[in-house]
């Protein structure tokens, strides 16, 4: 087998950085685990990373002050174009303003802590397409795919206390809803209305997607995070993502619905 390389760097430390660590590894890639900003820059340069993840959570200063540094090239002879996945707090900290100050060009994946077993499917994704490996489009013959997975009704009933009727109401409600909300989403985008871009991206993430399938949740996150940020170059993208993701998740709910 051939030695693997440093292929992705870990700036932070703690119970996120743990999980990040263990699902690359288990992906095949080589992880080399940073916890503060002096040892960050050699490492970076010592491992050329194919991709950094920084966690705004357990080494704030240290993910500010490195990601700025990565982003105007000022760590000579790295690519300042590395992508970037953020580990953030909850969307209301205190931190998300200078978080938003410090990075307005946004990440490439957002994922707010604690993880959980639907981010490891997210990370992974990116990761294989990072790698080349070919990752199949969304299948809508009834099986899932691998960002859009939906949870079990059971999971859903122990986790939030439903019986199946409410279970079958959470599901009509995200059926019924959300293409309103997905074109109030797209008008928002397309009249540059920032704000109320991002309000409804985190609307659309908190209300109840999280309870029915994360992958969507996440790019509504994604979403949300630009608009803040004030960077508009990725959000068409991102929202065709959602749509993409959302219409999987209705045509599923709607099969087991038969």
């Amino acid at each position: 087998m051939p030695q693997k390389e440093h292929s992705v760097l870990v700036l932070g430390e703690g119970a996120a950085v743990q999980t990040v660590c263990r699902i690359f590894s288990e992906s095949g890639a080589a992880v080399k685990f940073v916890s503060d900003l002096k040892t960050a820059v050699p490492a970076l340069l010592d491992c050329a990373p194919q991709l950094i993840i920084l966690d705004f959570v357990s080494a704030t200063d240290a993910a500010l002050h490195f990601y700025s540094a990565l982003r105007s090239v000022s760590v000579r002879g790295v690519d300042s174009r590395i992508p970037v996945v953020a580990l953030l707090p909850e969307v209301n900290s205190d931190i998300q303003d200078e978080i938003a100050q410090a990075a307005p060009q946004g990440f490439d994946v957002v994922l707010e802590t604690p993880l959980n077993d639907q981010s490891a499917i997210v990370l992974r994704r990116f990761y294989k397409k990072l790698s080349g490996e070919h990752i199949p489009d969304v299948d809508y013959d009834g099986r899932q795919a691998a960002d859009c997975q939906i949870y079990p009704e059971k999971h859903l009933a122990d986790e939030y206390g439903l019986d199946a009727d409410d279970v079958a109401v959470l599901y009509e409600r995200f059926v019924r809803s959300m293409p309103e909300e997905l074109e109030q989403l797209a008008a928002a985008v397309r009249s540059g209305e920032l704000n109320l871009v991002a309000r409804l991206a985190h609307s659309i993430a908190g209300s109840f997607l999280d309870m029915i399938a994360h992958g969507p949740a996440q790019t509504a996150r994604s979403i949300e995070h630009h608009a803040r940020a004030g960077d508009t170059a990725l959000l068409d993208s991102l929202l065709s993502e959602l749509n993409r993701q959302c219409l999987y998740v209705t045509r599923e709910i709607r099969r087991r619905q038969r």
